[in-house]
């Protein structure tokens, strides 16, 4: 930890700043318990990926500070994020049961596959205004987030889950910030 803020000054005060934020909310996360509360779990998730990313994007740009679309992305990936980081709690809800968990799939498991049908698609529409895909890149990023909504509706096996978390990685991530650049 000491090495990674220290290498992280070396990039300016603002990515030293993103890695202590980002170290804070590990141990949060992991030494305090929040992991195993399915809404703090989400926040922690948010914490760590956009400070992560808000760290990676200046030490990338060079600048001491984002443009309008970093930030953009930065917003919608923590918006995605908060809103659908428990897809990858469905593979393993025995698991997570036995570790004491309570993830989104352990509390409601129908309403939590309903609700991730639904806010893919939605989320993925968002996206596609968002960045102006136009007509057919939206038709088909749109068409990607409602498969794997159905997908995870669907199936529920762990195996299928596996593959429908990979399916939501391939889909959501270059909706956040990707398709910015």
């Amino acid at each position: 930890m000491v090495f990674c803020l220290g290498l992280s000054f070396i990039f300016g005060v603002n990515v030293l700043v993103a890695s202590a934020l980002l170290t804070l909310v590990e141990i949060v996360h992991d030494d305090f318990g929040l992991s195993h509360h399915p809404i703090l779990k989400n926040l922690c998730n948010v914490g760590g990926y956009t400070t992560f990313e808000l760290g990676a994007t200046l030490v990338l740009s060079g600048e001491p500070s984002l443009d309008r679309t970093s930030l953009t992305a930065l917003a919608c990936s923590a918006v995605v994020i908060f809103m659908t980081i428990h897809v990858q709690d469905f593979p393993d809800t025995n698991g997570d049961r036995k570790s004491g968990r309570r993830t989104l799939p352990i509390v409601a498991p129908e309403g939590s596959r309903i609700y991730t049908l639904c806010i893919l698609a939605l989320l993925s529409l968002a996206l596609a205004s968002v960045w102006s895909l136009g007509t057919v890149c939206s038709v088909l990023f749109v068409s990607a987030g409602l498969g794997v909504g159905l997908r995870c509706y669907l199936f529920r096996d762990e195996a299928r889950d596996e593959t429908t978390y990979v399916l939501y990685n391939v889909h959501m991530a270059p909706g956040c910030s990707s398709i910015a650049t």
